[in-house]
């Protein structure tokens, strides 16, 4: 695009132009033409909704708590347990509201028999996001584990709310 002073364009004015094309990020600049009768040469470089997409979400992994929980993931997938539970506690202390990693802390502490650990996680889990069938299953499981009767019927009713369709699976587990 090419403004030229000569052809009307106000030298103390702003301009702004706005691009739009199907299937691209639309792209809105301001800009001031020169002084001194020069003409201002704008180029615009349109990205493909996939392209910027991708890269929010890339620029969405690198705030805090996102960060640490993505690392984690990386970690565990690696086997590295005791790495990936410390990035998740610093992804709760960087982001306390993010419940995916209160449920990963508390499926940790379940798979390593720390009933109480997990169930607490699991709890701050659903203070988050109640209703959230992993932490729902995190709590039941390891209320039972724990002997906690009270605790395990109510998860159990919760997890029933939340999943009605779901009844098989617990059909074992409600004999406890």
């Amino acid at each position: 695009l090419l403004l030229d002073a000569g052809n009307g364009v106000t030298l103390t004015k702003r301009y702004t132009f706005k691009v739009e094309a199907n299937g691209y990020q639309g792209s809105e600049t301001t800009h001031k033409p020169p002084v001194g009768g020069e003409s201002l040469a704008v180029a615009f470089k349109l990205k493909s909704l996939n392209e910027a997409m991708a890269e929010q979400e890339q620029q969405a992994l690198q705030q805090p708590g996102f960060k640490e929980l993505g690392e984690a993931k990386d970690l565990l997938d690696q086997g590295k347990r005791s790495e990936a539970r410390a990035k998740l506690v610093a992804a709760t202390v960087a982001k306390p509201d993010l419940y995916v990693a209160w449920h990963e802390m508390g499926r940790l502490d379940y798979e390593d028999k720390k009933w109480a650990d997990a169930l607490a996680n699991a709890e701050k889990c659903l203070g988050l996001k109640p209703g959230d069938t992993p932490c729902l299953a995190v709590a039941l499981n390891s209320a039972k584990e724990m002997g906690n009767t009270e605790a395990y019927n109510r998860y159990l009713e919760q997890y029933k709310l939340a999943n009605p369709g779901e009844l098989g699976p617990l059909m074992a587990a409600e004999q406890y």
